[in-house]
C-alpha cells in the first residue's frame, strides 16, 4: 500500500511540475511598460493619473496597475542611469516607456525605450 501511495505521488509530482516551473518563469518574460502618466482621463479620485501600464506591440496602453494615482515611481531594479531618467521623468508627470518585468513589486528595468 505505502508503496503504491509514493509511485502515485511520484506521478502526480513529474506531472505538476513542468506546469509549476511555467508559472514560475511567466512573470521574467520582458515586455513593455509605460511608467509615468498614464493617460487615464478620470474626475475624482481614485484615479491612476501617473503610475505603471502594460504596452503593447502597437503602442496601445492598457490599464494602469493601480486604479490610484501613484506619486513615486515603483520600485526598480536596473542601470543607475536608466532609472535616473525614469525618476526624473515621473517627477515633471512625463512617460517612460521601458523593456522589463516585474518580480514581485519590483519592476526590472532592461532598457529605455524611449518617451511614452
Amino acid at each position: 500500500m505505502r508503496a503504491s501511495f509514493t509511485i502515485a505521488a511520484s506521478v502526480l509530482g513529474a506531472l505538476l511540475a513542468p506546469a509549476h516551473a511555467d508559472e514560475a518563469n511567466a512573470g521574467t518574460e520582458d515586455q513593455l511598460w509605460g511608467v509615468g502618466t498614464t493617460a487615464w482621463l478620470c474626475y475624482q479620485p481614485p484615479c491612476g493619473w501617473r503610475g505603471v501600464f502594460p504596452v503593447d506591440a502597437e503602442g496601445t496602453r492598457g490599464r494602469p496597475l493601480s486604479i490610484h494615482d501613484q506619486p513615486e515611481p515603483p520600485m526598480m531594479r536596473g542601470m543607475p542611469a536608466d532609472l535616473a531618467r525614469i525618476r526624473e521623468a515621473y517627477a515633471d508627470h512625463g512617460c517612460v516607456l521601458v523593456e522589463g518585468h516585474f518580480d514581485f513589486d519590483i519592476l526590472k528595468v532592461r532598457r529605455v525605450v524611449g518617451d511614452c
